[in-house]
């Protein structure tokens, strides 16, 4: 079969045509986030605000945060006027939902437009403290402390025997810690049991929170000080680092173990036994 020359000429330009991709659309800007902040009272509200805007109305709003070291992801969905830009505030109750002072939280915002496109933020850290006191920061290697009352020497000492209890774990037992840890020390009973949980026992003098690297306890710098450091900070340090230690998503270390090495890491004795069982959890 003969085929004419213009007949060839069209078939060619056909082919060229399929060939040729159509111009891409623009891609939709990402929506603007003009302010992500959080703000904090201690044991009673955290108060997450958003402010975005995007050039397609914004539909729906999610907000992600968590303590940082936890595995647990907490979600909110504020509901939102579908518009172009919006303002909203999301409250946690922290009365309810108690968060110990001295911890980190990290959030995010997730907005999604009418037309499909969903922007999530940057992460960003909020520090959750008591702010009735005064506090002041000491950091060695792994350990940070807070503390409010006893001059520096007082803060150095616990700091130091922090970390010959991290030391002592390590050459005793082969236990090594490999996360930061912090501990909040009250200066007052008085002030401690107003951070606690609700309805906590009153015989409580130190709260060990290995999920998030973390101790709250109470050291009266005065009189009997240093003993109280000696017998306090190696016992809840250690219940951290065997948390850090032995952490997996199928078990965790019998109670007997983890209360025997606290106790035995200050060179307990039975006196410290029952101190510690009296003071301690």
């Amino acid at each position: 079969m003969r085929i004419s020359r213009w007949a060839l000429l069209f078939l060619i330009t056909g082919f060229l045509a399929l060939g040729v991709a159509a111009p891409p659309r623009a891609a939709a800007a990402d929506a603007t986030f003009l302010d992500t902040s959080a703000t904090a009272t201690f044991q009673d509200s955290i108060t997450f605000s958003l402010v975005a805007e995007a050039d397609s109305p914004i539909v729906a709003v999610a907000l992600f945060w968590q303590p940082v070291g936890d595995a647990e992801l907490q979600a909110a969905f504020p509901a939102v006027e579908p518009d172009r830009h919006i303002e909203l505030e999301h409250v946690v109750d922290t009365s309810v939902n108690y968060l110990p002072p001295g911890l980190d939280l990290t959030y995010r915002w997730r907005v999604t437009e009418q037309d499909g496109d969903v922007t999530e933020s940057e992460p960003a850290t909020l520090f959750y403290m008591d702010e009735s006191q005064s506090w002041q920061t000491i950091t060695d290697g792994l350990v940070t402390l807070f503390w409010y009352r006893g001059d520096e020497d007082f803060a150095r000492d616990v700091v130091n025997t922090a970390l010959r209890g991290i030391s002592q774990l390590s050459e005793r037992f082969d236990i090594e810690a490999e996360e930061p840890v912090r501990l909040v020390i009250y200066g007052d009973e008085r002030a401690f049991n107003r951070a606690l949980p609700p309805n906590s026992a009153e015989w409580i003098g130190g709260q060990a929170h290995p999920t998030w690297g973390l101790i709250v306890a109470e050291i009266d710098p005065g009189r009997g000080a240093e003993t109280e450091v000696r017998r306090m900070v190696p016992h809840e340090i250690s219940h951290l680092v065997v948390y850090q230690a032995t952490r997996n998503p199928f078990n965790s270390p019998p109670s007997w173990l983890d209360e025997g090495l606290a106790v035995y890491n200050p060179g307990g004795s039975r006196r410290a036994l029952a101190a510690s069982t009296r003071r301690h959890r």
